[in-house]
């Protein structure tokens, strides 16, 4: 230090003289970006205190346009790789000094985005269950978020394009399904916080959760099966063999599985009633200024919703659980459930679509319409009287191709016809207490008149639908099909269809009571349970899953009650030669958007 400098130093007061020490600290690191001495830069820093390690990331930060990728990347490397995601001091400094790199140099945005996500996972070695760990480390977590989300959330605002990678590492760094709840929760939390400043990335982060919802349904779902086969597997044997501390293990599997699933799904509710009642509008892109013809954030999320719908949810046979994220979504606003029933209903007289998915369509519309205690029933019978128009048109053009010949009772090959009607049917048994009212009179009749001549068309519904369903039907006396009834008990039809299937209907109605307890208590006022016609002490019409759920009341029998309420299903993915009809079917739903925005346009209007 110069003589002059050292008097003007000691004259300084204390704040001054800290000001040019930082002072000299800048120009000192400055000098050694610009001169290349990176590594010695490395080393001071790896070895640093918490507070001098901040002193020079602040002077990083004021001299951030120095710099430069193709010079001082593992400079950066090593700032990144600091431990600030346990210090929320240093958490501070290192998410300040990442604002000011990328918006003076952006060819560091992915690897400051990765670093950034990567603070949403927890440790592997966290201890799920440890309340005193969990107490005093969600204070600091929730501190070095808040400097996280403040840091994504400028990085977005100088480089929209950031969005891009910031899914990446969303959907690189999600975890994986054996991490427990309390990393699953932490992370989803931290995702959808992203979403209410991102909303570019809502559309494929959506997706991206659906997916894994779906994934965990799924795994929970062949757990079961697991379990089912090792109980048969034991009682058929001959030999006594304890099933041991194998089948405990898969139950505890199964049990966390379950959990997670209630614990992010509810969070999701909550995302979607934040979303959906907060009437604020989604931006076009990060950082711009809301308009009049910008998407309101309710609409985006229910777009995203249908489209995951669509793609994920129903592209997995028998999904238990993660169709209720829809269900809660559509309560929300009237032309969402239109939109809904719509695409629904879409899928079902589509020629283009197999079999099978459209039979689900309509086993979901059914369900959906059955089990919706906020549709006007209005609704439901306008959506019914569509769903018996469509049946009467293939019951009319099966006759004519017939030309007199004997029908095929065959699943294969008229599969979609006996799903619709026994839809139909299920609706409603359903909603027979609003059948029988003044203001239905007149929607009733329509509708039995039109129903009878397809329930005793040679195609013979009646003999494909569910007893239970057909039972319920029956006692509601809306048409005279007694007497088919009666001939289809002496009725006998081949057991396999013309493709060696089983020739019946699969039991499934989708939206069937959820087993997962937290969900369950925030589904149910929206939901209808079955309530048996006045004068009939008839059992609820739930699908066998339902009835073997409901038949569980001992706690000692918890594990038995979980094993029997999550019932098993199977996995049917697109092969690769349905990929053209997957194309097909998402620039379908693509098209029809404007028609969902339309629909809930007219309802709001309406309203």
């Amino acid at each position: 230090m110069l003589p002059q400098e050292a008097a003007r130093a000691e004259a300084t007061p204390p704040r001054a003289t800290n000001a040019l020490v930082a002072a000299s600290s800048l120009h000192s690191v400055e000098h050694r970006l610009r001169s290349g001495h990176q590594t010695a830069l490395r080393q001071e820093l790896a070895s640093a205190s918490v507070v001098a390690a901040c002193q020079m990331l602040h002077a990083f930060s004021l001299c951030a346009s120095s710099i430069h990728a193709d010079m001082h990347l593992e400079l950066v490397e090593t700032i990144l790789t600091l431990p600030w995601q346990t210090n929320v001091q240093l958490a501070s400094a290192v998410c300040e000094f990442v604002q000011d790199l990328i918006t003076a140099s952006t060819p560091f945005v992915r690897m400051c985005i990765c670093a950034l996500v990567e603070s949403f996972v927890l440790p592997e070695d966290q201890a799920p269950d440890d309340s005193r760990e969990m107490e005093s480390g969600s204070s600091v977590q929730e501190q070095i978020c808040q400097h996280v989300h403040g840091a994504l959330h400028g990085i977005l605002k100088v480089c929209p394009l950031a969005s891009s990678h910031l899914y990446d590492a969303v959907k690189e760094l999600f975890p994986h399904s054996r991490r427990n709840t309390k990393c699953h929760s932490h992370f989803l939390a931290n995702t959808l916080k992203l979403l209410t400043y991102a909303p570019a990335l809502r559309p494929r982060a959506i997706h991206l959760i659906i997916e894994r919802f779906v994934d965990l349904d799924v795994q929970i779902a062949l757990q079961q099966r697991l379990l089912e086969e090792a109980v048969e597997e034991d009682a058929d044997s001959i030999f006594e063999v304890e099933l041991g501390d194998t089948t405990a293990e898969e139950i505890a599997k199964m049990r966390l599985n379950a959990e997670k699933l209630d614990e992010m799904m509810v969070m999701m509710f909550e995302f979607i009633n934040l979303t959906c009642s907060s009437g604020t509008r989604a931006l076009g892109s990060p950082g711009s200024v809301s308009s009049p013809s910008a998407q309101p954030a309710g609409l985006q999320l229910f777009e995203a919703l249908i489209s995951a719908f669509r793609s994920s949810v129903m592209q997995t046979y028998k999904c238990r659980s993660t169709q209720f994220v829809m269900f809660f979504c559509c309560s929300y606003d009237l032309g969402f459930a239109r939109a809904f029933m719509r695409l629904l209903l879409q899928q079902v007289e589509a020629d283009l679509v197999h079999t099978e998915e459209r039979a689900a369509c309509a086993a979901y519309l059914s369900s959906f319409l059955a089990r919706a205690r906020y549709l006007p029933i209005g609704e439901v019978l306008h959506t019914v009287r569509q769903m018996v128009s469509w049946a009467h048109e293939y019951q009319l053009l099966a006759a004519a191709r017939l030309q007199g010949q004997a029908a095929s009772l065959d699943v294969q090959l008229h599969g979609v016809f006996y799903a619709v009607v026994q839809g139909v049917l299920y609706v409603l048994c359903y909603k027979h207490e609003l059948l029988f009212t003044d203001e239905c009179l007149a929607a009733r009749e329509d509708i039995g008149a039109a129903l009878q001549p397809i329930l005793l068309c040679e195609l013979n519904p009646l003999k494909f639908c569910l007893d239970n369903v057909v039972v319920e039907f029956e006692r509601l006396q809306l048409c005279d099909c007694a007497h088919v009834v009666a001939a289809n008990e002496r009725l006998a039809i081949g057991s396999r269809s013309a493709s060696g299937t089983a020739n019946r209907l699969e039991d499934f109605f989708p939206f069937d009571p959820i087993q997962l307890k937290r969900c369950a208590k925030l589904i149910s006022p929206l939901y209808q349970t079955w309530q048996p016609p006045a004068g009939f002490d008839s059992e609820p019409r739930d699908s066998a899953c339902s009835l073997e759920a409901s038949s569980c009341s001992s706690h000692d029998a918890a594990s038995d009650s979980l094993a029997r309420s999550l019932q098993a299903m199977s996995v049917t993915p697109l092969s690769g030669d349905d990929a053209s009809l997957e194309v097909h079917m998402r620039k379908r739903l693509a098209e029809n958007i404007h028609m969902f925005r339309s629909d809930i346009a007219a309802a709001r209007a309406g309203a």
